[in-house]
Order: structure tokens, then C-alpha cells, then sequence
């Protein structure tokens, strides 16, 4: 069965109807729901029939908006159950039964529409960030009704501004929602959305199809199929070592029971104690089992909190199954077979060597200077040996990277005697028999075919470059572009790595002309953003309203807190839980950013909300400030960390850091900025300074209570202004002042006596 959900904005206009009827000849939904018709009735009427529908139930505009419809053919039952200007509640019987569509029920719950909200940041591409607050609700809403999101496939976004270039906004406001039953009777499919040509509003597409009775879904179906007869073994090995847990933890409590009941705990004490080790092995065993599938690391075993790993475990699996993949020509293929040959199609393209003449070879590497000793190429040149892939391997996460086999690394692990051999030899094989780009770009600046970012007279920045990833600089100028890209090209035919164009990306700055970007943007084939959003989960830039290029961090806190509201934790549980996740969340951001204090104030309420066990509509007493709840444990309480000051701590790392390497590429930027002729600890915040810069000062501020001066000659520290003491908290001379103000340590140092 097919549905089709879509904000139409008016039937009544006649390009929209056109297109509607088209779409729905393409598709041929057994039920479509309309909303925004801004139709009265009996003209809803009409369009119904227009569109090839039998049955038709429509709540008439309001005023001249809104307006709901939903329609079906005559081989589906629906039966309205109420309705509003708002929803309308029906349920639709099947052969097999009946599930409801817009309800809370105990039976299989589908809900959709356009709820005019996104559920995370990422689901809209420009314009200004949504409310945070806003996207929780909706959130909160979904997690009180028991609804989950059945995901997209193919296009992403729901709606458009349709303003193409760099003001295109686009926001996913339409999804299918559904319960936890759903999955039971029918297939958890993602929603498609469809492609318009009129309207700004996608219609969404979902493909309804009940589970086959006696067919259970197997989490390792792609394994099962390649090792049928090893899984049935092993199966068959599970229920004879294993059986039913909860049936064996059931039967021992029943005969722990009997035993105390009769008082024979005098008699069969050996046996008591056998039966309580028996159930904590059993219910430790079911816990690490529930633990590697939900992958939760950050909580160790010891809570019996199994359902909390059975709920990770299944939502896990929804959010990474793979339900498509787009090929060449926007061909949308969700056969697993097919998605697997595009799969390794795409990585064994990428990877295969252009076989580069060594006149290309030499191209690429002349005027490269010699960098690496003879020492040096030695060690580079010896082959792996067996010491190395081994420690690799046992320092991998035992349930985490599955082979292609479907094994984790935890087996290698504990079966290392008995596989280890092939293992190495396999290893050994593939790597003993298999800085040019960065020099490639550092030579073309030197002869100034490119020009970087110009901090001084003696520094630029042309490239930065991370793992896999560059973030190249040049002067948006046709000239210093093209050699740009005969940099790309020789690389690629010398390397034989090519560059990935479909993710990459070009920012101008905001003096460059609409005709030089589009000149630029031909050499390189690539698209314009407005500005990079983030980089390796950080923003690239920060505006005015800082706190919306943080709002996601928020929303990752409140919904795990969300989350874990319904879960009955103790209360060291809720510590752990605090600590080791919520309050860990927003680490690396803090490491590097300023959070705006009313973001860290959200967060904290939030996790004090969940420490006492306060809900959104149900509010719990604190018993004791929270300020207070962040002191020491070693003054009686829980140690909690002070979000705020815990930001100021990490930033002052950064300030360190560019105190003790001074010759760091970020110490040599901001001095060239900020600093040219003072040092760090002196220097002012300047003019137009950058939010990196303030939030470094901020935490310097942390190390000009604690820095002091360690005394050599003494010329250079000052009596009575510097700190140089080794006393705690002042670090000063506290005496009234017996010398000149300006007087150095170097005066009450006696160089024959010292």
C-alpha cells in the first residue's frame, strides 16, 4: 500500500492541481492525505473525484487557509475517527487486521504530515538557525507518544525557499512517524521524498508493507546468507550453552525461595551460595551481551539496567541500516546486492592508481627539497613486522568495526593462538607488498603562482591539511586559480589519487565579485557555499549570535536526557550517566570556544532536572543548589563539574599551549594579529578581534592567577609587580615596599654568597 503526504498551499490553483495529478498518475497512492487544500468542502469534493478517487474526507478551510483532505480508493477501508482543523484520526483495515493512522492506540501507530518542525539542526541548509528549544519540544512530544522517525530516502529536504544561490533556505518539515508496534506487523521502510516543479513543498512517499507471518527480521541477515550452515551451529551451540536466560534466572530464584521458605539455609548454605552466584553470572553475562550490541561504552557493567540496552540496540540498528544508495544519474537503488557492487565499485574507482610516468613522477616532486635523512628512510623503508599489526589489533574496540566476515575484533582477541598465524601472514602480505602535495603547493607560492592567507612579512598560510582533508588558500584571481588546479592535476597523475570533487566545496570572501566566482568556479567544476558550517564538528565561523552555532551541542545533551528521563537509574547510575555523557558532551567544543553562559546555564538546569528526577510537566524539588552539588566530593557532596568554569579550564590549556610553543602555527598567527610587539601574557584584545582570540584571553585569565616567575638572574622580574614567590594564592611580597617600585630580584641576589 502506498501513501502519499503533501502540503499543497491551494488545490484551487490549476499549475498545482496539474502537477498533483501527475504525481499521482507516477505513483498511484492507495491513500493521499492534503493539507493547506484552502478548499471548502464540496470543492474538495470535486478535486477528489478529479484525481481519481472514490472516497473523500475533507475539514474546509479556515477562513482562506488551511484545509485537510485525505483521500482513498476503493480497494482500501478507512474509518474516520475524529477529526479537527488540524488532524485527521482514521483507521485503515487491512486483510489481516487493522492499524491505526493518526492515534495514540495500542495498536501500530503511523503518523504523518507536515509538522512544520525539523527534528535536528542539520535538517535545514541555511537561513538562521532553528530554536533549540523549539526542535526539543518536538522531540519530547514524539518521545511521550512512544514515536520514532522512520527516516528519508533519496532527497533530504521537504520544502525550499526556492531563492537559488547563496539565500536557499531548505528545511525536512514532513516525516512518517511510528510506534514500537509498527515494526511488528509491518516493514520499517523510510519515506522517499518526490521531486516537484511547481510547489515549494516536496511530497513524501511511503510504501507500506506487512511482515510475512512466521518471518522473523535477523539483525546479521547479510551474514546469515553467506554462512548459512556456520550460523544454524552456532545458533544451535547458543540455545544448548546458553538457553533461556530469563528462564534459568526464574527457575533459580523459584528454588532460592523454596529454600529460605523451608529454612533450610542451615542445611544446604553451599547451595544457596551456589544459586546467587549462578543468577549474578547470568544476569552479568545478559548485560554485556545487550552492552555489545548497543555499543554503549561509556557505561560500564555492574547497573542491571537491561532494557536501557535493548532499547540502544534496537534504535542503533534503525538509525545505521542503509536503506539506499544513489548512483550515477540520480538512479536510487535499494537492492542489497546492487547497493553493495556501487559500494565497492565507488572505493575500488578511488583507489586505483592512474599509473603515472615517471616523467609525471618527476614533474611533481622537482624543487622538492630533501627533508628526510638517511636515518630516517631506513626506518620508513623496513617492513611491517608482526609486533605491530598485533598491537594494533588488541588496541581496537573488541565490538566495535566488524570485518567483512561480520566478526569483531574481540574474536582475533580471544582466539589470537588459534588464528593469529593466518592473520599475520594475510597482514604481512597485503602491507609489505604495497608530503608531495603539500611541497607541490609551498613550491608554486614560493614562485608566486599561488598567494595564501598574508599574516606578516614572513608567514602565509596557503594549505592546512588533516587526515584526508585540505583546506587550501589562494586570491581569488583566474591566474592564481588556474595554477591552482594544474597543482590538482599533476598530483593526481604523479600520485594516482584523485581528488574527490562531489564533497568539496569553495567559500569567497565577501569583496569577491559575482562574475569572478563564477569564473572561478568553472576552472574548478565545484559548488559555492556561503560558509563552511563546521569542521571536524567545530564552526568554521562564528557570527554575532554565537549561541545558534552551538545550539546543537544543547540538543545533543537535552535529548539524552530526554532519553534517559524514562529509565529508572539509581543514583550512582545518574552519576555515571552525568558525568561520563552529559557533562563529557560538549568537552570538545569547550576546549576550543567561549560557550555563551546561558547556553551552559540550559545544560545545567537540565542535568539538575534529571538528577532530582524533575520532568518537563513534572517538577521535582533540588534539594541543594547546584553551585553547591559542584564542590569536591572531599566536601561531602557529588563533585559535579561547574559547566561554565570547566569551559574557562580547557581554554587555558589552549593558552599554555601557545606560552610553551611559541613557534606553533597558531602562536605565530596570533602574534603576527594580535601581539607584534609584546609577548603573549601582555597582549590586548585589539581591534576587531576574532571569537578565538576572546575566548583565549578568557582562559588566560586562569593562568594569570597561578603563572610565577622561577628566578635565574633576577634582571628581568620586578620586586613588587610580578608574581615570583612561591606562596600560594598571591605569589607577591606582601611587605611594605622598602626599595624603588621598579627594583629587580637581581637586587637581593649577592653573587658571591648565592
Amino acid at each position: 500500500m502506498k501513501i502519499i503526504s503533501w502540503n499543497v498551499r491551494g488545490l484551487g490553483n490549476d499549475p498545482t492541481f496539474r502537477e498533483a495529478k501527475k504525481i499521482l498518475q507516477s505513483y498511484r497512492p492507495q491513500i493521499l492525505f492534503l493539507c493547506e487544500t484552502k478548499l471548502k468542502p464540496k470543492q474538495m469534493q470535486k478535486r477528489c473525484f478529479d484525481l481519481g478517487y472514490e472516497n473523500c474526507f475533507e475539514v474546509g478551510r479556515n477562513g482562506l487557509g488551511g484545509g485537510l483532505a485525505m483521500m482513498w480508493d476503493k480497494d482500501v477501508i478507512v474509518e474516520v475517527k475524529s477529526y479537527s482543523k488540524h488532524h485527521i484520526d482514521t483507521v485503515v483495515h487491512t486483510e489481516n487486521g487493522s492499524y491505526w493512522l493518526a492515534t495514540l492506540s495500542s495498536l501500530p501507530w503511523l503518523c504523518f504530515g507536515d509538522f512544520n518542525e525539523i527534528l535536528m539542526p542539520f535538517e535545514k541548509l541555511g537561513g538562521n538557525d532553528r530554536d533549540v528549544k523549539m526542535m526539543f519540544e518536538f522531540k519530547e512530544a514524539m518521545r511521550e507518544c512512544d514515536l520514532v522517525d522512520l527516516g528519508w530516502k533519496g532527497q533530504h529536504f521537504t520544502w525550499s525557499n526556492q531563492r537559488y544561490g547563496p539565500h536557499l533556505i531548505e528545511e525536512r518539515l514532513y516525516c512518517f512517524l511510528c510506534n514500537r508496534s509498527w515494526g511488528n506487523f509491518f516493514q520499517e521502510t523510510a519515506a522517499e521524498t518526490l521531486v516537484t516543479w511547481t510547489l515549494d513543498h516536496n511530497p513524501i512517499l511511503m510504501n507500506v508493507e506487512e511482515k510475512r507471518r512466521g518471518i522473523r527480521d535477523n539483525a546479521i541477515q547479510t551474514f546469515h546468507k553467506a554462512a548459512k550452515e556456520s550460523l544454524a551451529q552456532l545458533k544451535l551451540w547458543s540455545r544448548n550453552e546458553l538457553g533461556d536466560r530469563k528462564k534459568q534466572v526464574d527457575m533459580l530464584i523459584e528454588e532460592l525461595k523454596i529454600i529460605k521458605k523451608n529454612h533450610l539455609q542451615y542445611v544446604n548454605g553451599a547451595r544457596i551460595k551456589s544459586i546467587e552466584k549462578q543468577i549474578d553470572v547470568i544476569l552479568t553475562e545478559e548485560e554485556i551481551y545487550w552492552k555489545q550490541r548497543s555499543r554503549a561504552d561509556w557505561l560500564k557493567e555492574g547497573d542491571r539496567n537491561t532494557k536501557f540496552f535493548h532499547a540502544k540496540a534496537s534504535v542503533g540498528k534503525k538509525k545505521n541500516k542503509i536503506w539506499g544508495i544513489l548512483e550515477d544519474e540520480d538512479k536510487w537503488t535499494e537492492e542489497a546486492e546492487d547497493v553493495e557492487r556501487i559500494f565497492c565499485d565507488y572505493f575500488a574507482n578511488l583507489f586505483t592508481s592512474t599509473h603515472p610516468t615517471q616523467a609525471q613522477v618527476e614533474a611533481a616532486l622537482q624543487g622538492i627539497p630533501i627533508k628526510i635523512t638517511e636515518e630516517m628512510n631506513e626506518i620508513l623503508d623496513q617492513p611491517f613486522s608482526e609486533d605491530e599489526i598485533s598491537a594494533v589489533l588488541f588496541h581496537m574496540c573488541p565490538t566495535k568495526a566488524l570485518g567483512p566476515d561480520g566478526l569483531p575484533a574481540a574474536f582475533f582477541q580471544k582466539h589470537w593462538k588459534s588464528v593469529g598465524k593466518r592473520v599475520l601472514t594475510t597482514c604481512m602480505h597485503i602491507l609489505n607488498d604495497g608530503e608531495v602535495f603539500s611541497n607541490l603547493l609551498l613550491q608554486a607560492e614560493s614562485q608566486q603562482l599561488i598567494h595564501g592567507l598574508k599574516f606578516s612579512k614572513d608567514l602565509s598560510i596557503t594549505h592546512l591539511l588533516f587526515a584526508d582533508n585540505s583546506l587550501i588558500f589562494t586570491k581569488a584571481t583566474t591566474e592564481d586559480c588556474t595554477n591552482l588546479k594544474a597543482i590538482f592535476d599533476r598530483y593526481a597523475a604523479a600520485s594516482g589519487q584523485i581528488f574527490n570533487f562531489e564533497k568539496s566545496s569553495m567559500f569567497f570572501s565577501g569583496n569577491t565579485s559575482a562574475g569572478q566566482k563564477e569564473t572561478i568556479k568553472n576552472i574548478f567544476q565545484l559548488h559555492v557555499v556561503s560558509r563552511h558550517e563546521k569542521y571536524l564538528g567545530l564552526p568554521s565561523m562564528v557570527e554575532r549570535k554565537k549561541i545558534n552555532f552551538f545550539n546543537d551541542i544543547k540538543l545533543r545533551v537535552l535529548s539524552k536526557i530526554s532519553n534517559w528521563n524514562s529509565k529508572l537509574f539509581s543514583s550512582r547510575g545518574k552519576e555515571v550517566l552525568i558525568k561520563a555523557v552529559a557533562q563529557a558532551v560538549p568537552a570538545y567544543a569547550m576546549s576550543i570556544f567561549k560557550l555563551p553562559l546561558g547556553l551552559c546555564a540550559d545544560i545545567q538546569q537540565a542535568i539538575a532536572g534529571f538528577w532530582w528526577g524533575s520532568k518537563r510537566d513534572q517538577r521535582h524539588i533540588h534539594w541543594v543548589r547546584w553551585k553547591r552539588m559542584c564542590s569536591t566530593k572531599g566536601e561531602g557532596v557529588m563533585g559535579f563539574k561547574d559547566l561554565s568554569c570547566f569551559n574557562q579550564a580547557l581554554v587555558a590549556k589552549q593558552s599554555w599551549r601557545i606560552l610553551q610553543f611559541p613557534n606553533s602555527l597558531l602562536a605565530k598567527v596570533l602574534q603576527a594579529r594580535y601581539y607584534k610587539h609584546s609577548d603573549f601574557l601582555k597582549a590586548k584584545l585589539g581591534y576587531k578581534p576574532s571569537f578565538i582570540w576572546r575566548s583565549i584571553l578568557w582562559g588566560r585569565q586562569v593562568m594569570h592567577r597561578g603563572l610565577r616567575w622561577r628566578i635565574g638572574d633576577g634582571e628581568s622580574v620586578q620586586i613588587y609587580n610580578t608574581n615570583w614567590i612561591p606562596r600560594p594564592v598571591t605569589f607577591k611580597v606582601l611587605s611594605q615596599p622598602t626599595l624603588l617600585d621598579g627594583a629587580s630580584v637581581s637586587c637581593l641576589i649577592n653573587e658571591e654568597h648565592k
